[in-house]
């Protein structure tokens, strides 16, 4: 009898530690602070949300690219995506060059992963909260693509763990380094 208890308490032990889930991450805003048109699109097989600013609005329902000129853009239900099976992801394009983005769980983490679109590595990643939904601001400067989460001080873009990959391993960099990791495959921004 106690080794069937010993089972079922391994059992509900085990469904709460996997019932965790890292939070989804709501962008609300995007900035654009460069001269540069950047474009984006949203791959998913749900709702892909909208982008409105400088007198448009734009649907990303369909894989279509939305046209990010300089200024502020507000955005409706743009979520950072789960990653699965190659069908949930954003896209980040500069100069015909492309960055892929999307949230994964790593290690009881959450992170915001970029990966090149051309060689599918992952180039940089930036922590999130874990366990609970996150908003989040978008930016784009000459130094690079920035996402600010807006709503918990721990993972500000300045304050958040941010690594890039490196020489076969994942390696904590400064915030610089991190948005030339990123910036480094979309080419010169200026």
């Amino acid at each position: 009898m106690n080794k069937m208890k010993s089972t079922i308490l391994a059992i509900v032990t085990f469904s709460i530690a996997t019932s965790v889930q890292a939070g989804v991450g709501w962008i609300d805003n995007i900035y654009n602070n460069t001269p540069n048109t950047w474009y984006v699109k949203s791959i998913d097989d749900r709702h892909n949300g909208n982008i409105s600013g400088n007198g448009t609005s734009q649907e990303l329902d369909g894989g279509s690219w939305a046209t990010i000129k300089s200024g502020h853009y507000s955005a409706d239900w743009f979520g950072i995506p789960w990653y699965y099976q190659g069908k949930h992801y954003k896209v980040i394009k500069l100069h015909n060059k492309e960055v892929k983005f999307y949230t994964s769980e790593i290690g009881d983490k959450n992170w915001i992963i970029f990966e090149d679109t051309v060689t599918g590595h992952q180039i940089a990643r930036q922590e999130v909260p874990y366990g609970s939904d996150f908003h989040c601001n978008l930016r784009f400067e000459k130094t690079g693509i920035i996402i600010d989460v807006v709503n918990n001080n721990k993972f500000t873009a300045e304050n958040a763990r941010k690594e890039i990959y490196k020489e076969g391993k994942w390696v904590v960099e400064t915030y610089l380094k991190y948005i030339a990791a990123v910036g480094s495959v979309l080419g010169s921004v200026m």
